[in-house]
């Protein structure tokens, strides 16, 4: 992954992985899923907000703790830090099985399809007999 910039953009996905003692009620959050919310002009760009799947502003770090703590799963490409003129960030979807798999979001997938070229090469013998006898009749 591209290194981190110094403000976290909103709508990044992050994961808590780990805890210690000056943070015990993490625990039972471990792997939990949070994205970045859209900071505050009150707070400023120092306190992070982290949204639950629910879509609710739930609590706050900065950016030492989230670098610590979080592993950065997504980084997000928004440039809006304060949400002006921008819906509230809504509930977190379950992930596809494309997301499940690999990790990546069909997204991902298709950005990096377009910088590849849409076609691709076809390996004549990739598929497996039953379905060449299938298609050719053999």
């Amino acid at each position: 992954m591209k290194s981190l910039p110094k403000v976290i953009p909103p709508r990044s996905r992050v994961r808590l992985v780990r805890f210690e003692k000056r943070t015990p009620a993490w625990r039972k959050d471990v792997s939990r899923e949070f994205r970045v919310g859209y900071y505050s002009r009150k707070d400023g760009l120092g306190c992070i907000w982290l949204v639950n799947e629910d879509g609710k502003y739930e609590q706050t770090t900065d950016r030492e703790f989230l670098l610590k703590y979080f592993d950065v799963e997504r980084l997000s490409e928004e440039r809006n830090f304060y949400g002006q003129g921008k819906r509230r960030l809504g509930k977190i979807h379950g992930r596809t099985p494309l997301e499940r798999l690999n990790g990546s979001t069909s997204i991902d997938v298709t950005k990096e399809r377009r910088k590849y070229g849409r076609r691709t090469t076809r390996i004549p013998y990739a598929q497996s007999s039953a379905s060449c006898t299938m298609v050719r009749g053999r």
